[in-house]
């Protein structure tokens, strides 16, 4: 039997496209190249001792002080994200997180009462910046319901594909899908009890993820 608190619930799909930008972390780094005797970007994107959560030579994802930041190892900034730990207390919980290039995908999940929302969203890494914003699944829309981010792979020209896990107290329902957002549209890959929610990769251009101990796949173009 599920547990009652903070669940979750989707919300309509939104896709926004824009300039918002993430909160800068305190502390955080100039924006343009590395001054002269300043360290190299490999070195100053967020401290040695924090945890990492997503890296490549680009940026970096990590955890510090109960907050999940973003930092560029091109200009030096750094963004709060969210939260990492619960989502009740109105925090927002970021997970799980990818770093492709100059971008950062990550899943977010709000919570309130037996209810919470959860999204995916896009970010260039260089200034903050939102590039897009989606809801994690628009299968169940009643009280009492919930839909969380299991899995996330994205793509260095920004698609994106997601797995969310969600059900419905009341309903008595549970479901699996595989998301992703390509060429400007979100699509179902899969869906069903068979899908593994944690189990999804990315290599070129093509997502695989495993249902019912078999592996499927789709190109993300």
């Amino acid at each position: 039997m599920w547990r009652r608190p903070a669940l979750a619930v989707s919300a309509v799909l939104v896709c926004a496209c824009g300039s918002s930008a993430a909160r800068p972390a305190t502390g955080s780094g100039t924006t343009g190249g590395a001054a002269s005797g300043s360290p190299p970007p490999s070195q100053r994107c967020g401290p040695a001792g924090a945890a990492t959560l997503a890296a490549d030579g680009a940026g970096r994802v990590y955890v510090r002080g109960g907050s999940v930041i973003a930092c560029s190892s091109r200009s030096g900034r750094h963004y709060v994200l969210g939260s990492h730990g619960s989502c009740l207390g109105g925090r927002t919980r970021v997970a799980p997180v990818a770093v492709a290039g100059p971008l950062v995908a990550y899943g977010t999940r709000t919570c309130g009462v037996d209810t919470s929302q959860s999204a995916v969203h896009v970010r260039r890494l260089s200034d903050g910046s939102a590039l897009r914003t989606l809801t994690a699944s628009t299968s169940i829309r009643r009280p009492e319901s919930f839909v969380s981010v299991t899995a996330l792979v994205l793509a260095r020209d920004g698609a994106v594909a997601w797995i969310a896990v969600g059900g419905s107290i009341l309903g008595g329902t549970r479901f699996t899908e595989v998301h992703a957002f390509t060429g400007g549209r979100a699509r179902v890959l899969d869906r069903g009890a068979g899908v593994d929610p944690k189990l999804l990769r990315l290599a070129g251009g093509v997502v695989r993820w495993r249902h019912g101990g078999a592996w499927r796949s789709a190109r993300l173009a």
